[in-house]
């Protein structure tokens, strides 16, 4: 039996609307125009409201001003905390990582030891 050909050309999704386009086009400009505007409208309402959330304040950064002449409007807690002490902290996790990875090589060699001495058995 022969394959049936099919016609490819009657299987164009958009081949209405080209067809149709004089019909189409106002609405499209329509929803287009009214997508535009909605996202423009959004656009500036976000802005303004991020600007009375923060109070009407702008950014306090200016090429004029000092870094070290501001003083912080929150203290974080790990701030207490000095750079000796969190190295301190990594050496200790990193030598109980080691020490769990010396633990899994150990039963690593347990378990080959394991295997070996029961396959040379089974020999």
């Amino acid at each position: 039996m022969s394959p049936v050909r099919i016609d490819l050309h009657q299987l164009q999704p958009f081949k209405a609307v080209r067809e149709n386009w004089y019909n189409v086009r106002p609405y499209y400009t329509n929803y287009m125009t009214a997508i535009s505007f909605g996202s423009t409208l959004m656009s500036f309402l976000a802005i303004i409201e991020q600007i009375v959330g923060h109070g009407f304040k702008f950014p306090r950064l200016h090429p004029e001003i000092e870094v070290e002449e501001l003083t912080p409007s929150f203290v974080h807690m790990n701030e207490f905390i000095s750079a000796e002490e969190l190295a301190a902290a990594r050496v200790s996790e990193i030598e109980e990582w080691g020490k769990w990875d010396e633990f899994l090589l150990g039963l690593r060699e347990k378990n080959r030891g394991f295997h070996s001495s029961e396959d040379k058995s089974k020999v």
